[in-house]
């Protein structure tokens, strides 16, 4: 069974004249739709308001490729926060449960 998970559709506005020269170096609305969703992840992890995980998550890439991005932008990589540790926990937790054969 496969799990559907919820999204949220965002929508930005960009004026024509400016999506019109977006379109002739080369962007189109899938391009420019990814590149703001990492703009924002990046911001948003820069601020402290997203942990890494999450970052990665806003911006569509596995988290490997999220630091990728971050190291290209000399942006710190190694902050290991609350959420991070519990999520840890809670998949130390799962995977011990599994290797027991306890639900």
């Amino acid at each position: 069974m496969m799990t559907t998970l919820a999204e949220v559709i965002l929508e930005v506005r960009c004026p024509a004249n400016v999506y019109q020269a977006l379109r002739a170096e080369g962007f189109d609305k899938d391009t420019l739709s990814q590149e703001a969703r990492e703009g924002l992840a990046v911001r948003l992890y820069g601020e402290h308001r997203l942990s890494l995980g999450k970052a990665a998550e806003l911006a569509g890439l596995p988290i490997i490729k999220f630091m990728d991005v971050l190291r290209s932008l000399n942006m710190s990589i190694v902050e290991y926060g609350e959420e991070e540790y519990a999520q840890d926990l809670q998949t130390i937790s799962d995977l011990t449960h599994s290797a027991q054969g306890t639900p």
